[in-house]
């Protein structure tokens, strides 16, 4: 991901990954080895993606990583805890955020 190109001088910030090197070399060799592989990406697919009607929002990689690291673990309790605070959570105005 990236803001502007510039030649050369264009930085690129893939899905929140920074600007971190892997074993590889590539900054974004995490794209073909766990984003597209073929089980992740009909996972994206299937569960991830949302159509709002004009566009399609796609997980950032934090995201997606963290819905699959809380459903891996198949703890009730965490996943219970998790979805009692976000449902408790209220705004400025004592507003809930989510209904």
């Amino acid at each position: 991901m990236t803001t502007r190109l510039a030649g050369k001088k264009t930085i690129f910030l893939p899905f929140n990954q920074g600007d971190r090197v892997n074993n590889n070399g590539y900054k974004t060799a995490y794209l073909w080895e766990n984003i597209w592989q073929k089980d992740s990406w009909l996972d994206i697919i299937q569960r991830f993606i949302l159509n709002t009607g004009n566009t399609y929002i796609f997980p950032r990689y934090h995201q997606l990583t963290a819905t699959r690291l809380l459903l891996a673990s198949g703890k009730t309790n965490t996943i219970s805890w998790t979805a009692h605070q976000l449902a408790s959570l209220h705004d400025d105005n004592n507003q809930p955020i989510f209904n």
